[in-house]
């Protein structure tokens, strides 16, 4: 099987090292199949998250004196029981690192709510 990794990438006998975060696309071949996967790619949970919850907060027309709380209800939910909100929180004003686990937990937690931004591949 034949791997490539663009736009870069190291290809090792074992696994992938991916130069940057982003987008990417992994492709497999194997004599005449192909198969190729977009895979997004996180260099700091921490940031990701930080950056993500912004992100959804101004789509949703947060403004700059809103604390994260008051910003989290314009998601139409209850912000005290959200559990993104208490990820953000934990990395943001806590410093807590955020290890894969509870990154996913975030992600999942933010794809449940209404028009929800989530960052990834097209």
């Amino acid at each position: 099987v034949n791997l490539s990794v663009l736009p870069e990438g190291e290809v090792g006998r074992d696994s992938i090292i991916f130069r940057s975060g982003g987008c990417h696309e992994v492709r497999a071949r194997r004599g005449s199949e192909e198969e190729s996967h977009r895979v997004w790619v996180v260099n700091d949970y921490s940031i990701d998250v930080i950056d993500s919850f912004h992100a959804n907060m101004i789509a949703h027309g947060a403004v700059a004196e809103e604390t994260p709380r008051e910003a989290c209800r314009r998601f139409g939910v209850e912000c005290l029981g959200w559990g993104g909100l208490r990820v953000f929180e934990e990395t943001r004003y806590g410093g807590y690192p955020i290890d894969r686990e509870r990154y996913e937990y975030f992600l999942r937690e933010l794809a449940r709510l209404r028009g929800a931004l989530v960052m990834g591949c097209e």
